[in-house]
């Protein structure tokens, strides 16, 4: 059984967990992004871009590999994180790398996203979001420093 490694972008509502994931998914340069519908179990027929990384589920193609990419936190999506990755075997996805957003606090019952994940996966870092005042957080070097170490991790771990 190959390994899999995980990364878990945790933080409180609204504090840009998607927003990370998205940028950091632009840094990495997939050759296809897909989304997954977990209710139907199915990838979506039309191939997706960068920008449509939001919330809900996506799968990336990145150098010839796969990443599960749980934008919406699995509280957000009600779907555990082990479901979510019991569809992808059912649909014959073989994942390598796993990018999961999270709540700081579940607070509903039978989610335990960080006891989940490192059964699926060898959780390597949980990094916590923080909101970064103002309007233009995007150019500013702290948003910068951030989306550049968690590439950097994915990266050393992926590849």
């Amino acid at each position: 059984m190959k390994t899999i490694n995980s990364i878990i972008i945790r933080g409180y509502r609204e504090s840009g967990k998607s927003t990370t994931i998205r940028e950091v998914c632009r840094k990495l340069e997939p050759t296809k992004v897909c989304s997954l519908h977990l209710r139907k179990k199915q990838i979506a027929a039309n191939e997706k871009s960068i920008e449509d990384i939001h919330n809900g589920t996506h799968i990336l193609e990145v150098k010839g590999k796969t990443i599960l990419v749980v934008a919406g936190a699995p509280t957000e999506q009600n779907v555990t994180i082990t479901r979510i990755f019991e569809i992808c075997s059912e649909l014959s996805i073989s994942i390598d790398f796993i990018i999961c957003a999270m709540r700081s606090k579940e607070i509903k019952k039978s989610f335990a996203t960080v006891h989940e994940i490192k059964k699926i996966s060898t959780l390597i870092d949980p990094f916590y979001t923080c909101k970064i005042d103002g309007d233009d957080f995007l150019k500013s070097d702290k948003w910068k420093e951030w989306i550049s170490k968690i590439y950097k991790t994915i990266n050393d771990n992926l590849f």
